[in-house]
């Protein structure tokens, strides 16, 4: 039996490393992604111009989602050969935003991304408020508001320029 046992926590200790390593993989090649990204800087807008709310809606792809409470995140118009982190984003003209994981295997179940809820809406200003509810498998649940700022990409793409995070709750999946 004290065999069987510690070969059960040596399988354990390397599943951890092992997620622990895919986890990192992910977020480096995020941020290579968002840091090659050559922006479009709009145009001074003049406070009696109005602002086009619905200019995002649309369905995107979305593969660099993890820096969206850090620097921001790409909208896609095309879909990108990536192996994992892929997701399409619906913005709805109601106000919604619907979530759909596009990963076909994930090598370990810990810190996969799960939005239960996501609603955007535009200020005056042309500021883009995002909230999402939702969270990272076995780890922990959370409540984000953030805005961005909305920049087209010369590729065509968008990318949504964090400007301040507003809201940022989590709670561990095992507190109740």
């Amino acid at each position: 039996m004290k065999r069987f046992t510690n070969i059960i926590l040596i399988l354990v200790c390397i599943l951890c490393i092992a997620c622990d390593k895919q986890q990192e993989k992910i977020v480096a090649s995020n941020t290579a992604i968002v840091e090659t990204s050559k922006v479009i800087v709009p145009k001074t807008v003049q406070t009696s111009e109005k602002f086009e709310t619905d200019k995002i809606v649309d369905s995107y792809y979305v593969d660099s989602f993890y820096t969206y409470l850090k620097s921001g995140f790409a909208l896609k118009a095309e879909k990108p050969s990536v192996d994992f982190g892929l997701y399409t984003f619906d913005f709805k003209k109601d106000g919604t935003i619907i979530f759909k994981d596009l990963t076909k295997f994930y090598g370990c179940g810990n810190g996969v991304l799960h939005i239960r809820k996501g609603t955007w809406s535009v200020k005056d200003n042309g500021m883009y408020t995002l909230t999402f509810d939702g969270e990272y498998a076995f780890e922990h649940k959370f409540h984000t508001e953030s805005e961005y700022t909305f920049k087209k990409l010369k590729n065509g793409n968008i990318y949504l320029k964090l400007h301040k995070v507003i809201a940022h709750e989590k709670n561990q999946n095992w507190d109740h």
